[in-house]
């Protein structure tokens, strides 16, 4: 019985490479949301694909244990989103009056 109590109970070597990797996936979001603002300068379609990764990796980085993550991504998420729907918007209404 012991034995199956000591086996389930996690060692800080188990915790290290998902955490290591939400890091990594906030950072990644970080700069793709700052990658995908500098491209509105130069390509908007490319602002669009680019802000659509930083989305994705700001929902996955928000599943982070640390708070400090969890509120870059969510901030991610806002700055990327809110360029994905601008940036989106105008192309159709420019498409429109084509």
């Amino acid at each position: 019985m012991e034995e199956n109590i000591s086996s389930k109970i996690p060692t800080p070597e188990s915790e290290a490479q998902p955490r290591s990797a939400r890091v990594v996936v906030c950072i990644l979001a970080l700069l793709s949301t700052i990658a995908a603002w500098v491209c509105t300068a130069y390509n908007a379609r490319a602002a669009i694909a680019v802000s659509l990764v930083a989305v994705i990796l700001s929902i996955v980085g928000m599943s982070s244990g640390r708070r400090c993550l969890r509120i870059l991504s969510t901030t991610m998420l806002i700055a990327s989103a809110t360029l994905l729907v601008v940036v989106a918007a105008f192309i159709i209404a420019v498409l429109l009056t084509i």
